[in-house]
């Protein structure tokens, strides 16, 4: 199987990655669309091979096709980190401990 295409387009000024289904160009089928965070990494044919098993499964019937959107971010700790009021949780207040609402951390030095 060939390596898929994408296509890199912008909206409203955000960098797009796209992959269209193979035969998307000649149908007037209707197709699900799968919308990515983080530019598309996930589908980025130089970096995983995500399409190609995508391809290989509906190539079988056992996957729709679909097509893949992944939209890239102008600043990622500020779209998509939550920024809560402190005071929201307050050991002991609330929970009777600590909690947390977004389950991915990472360093930033």
């Amino acid at each position: 199987m060939s390596q898929p295409s994408v296509l890199h387009d912008t909206f409203n000024e955000r960098q797009l990655l796209i992959y269209l289904p193979d035969g998307y160009a000649d149908s007037d089928q209707r197709y699900p669309v799968v919308y990515l965070q983080d530019s598309g990494d996930l589908i980025e044919p130089n970096d995983s091979d995500t399409l190609l098993k995508v391809r290989e499964l509906t190539a079988k019937g056992e996957l729709p096709g679909m097509i893949f959107v992944g939209v890239a971010s102008f600043d990622r700790n500020d779209e998509y980190t939550p920024f809560v009021s402190p005071n929201v949780f307050e050991p002991g207040k609330m929970f009777g401990g600590n909690a947390s609402v977004y389950a991915r951390f990472w360093r930033t030095s």
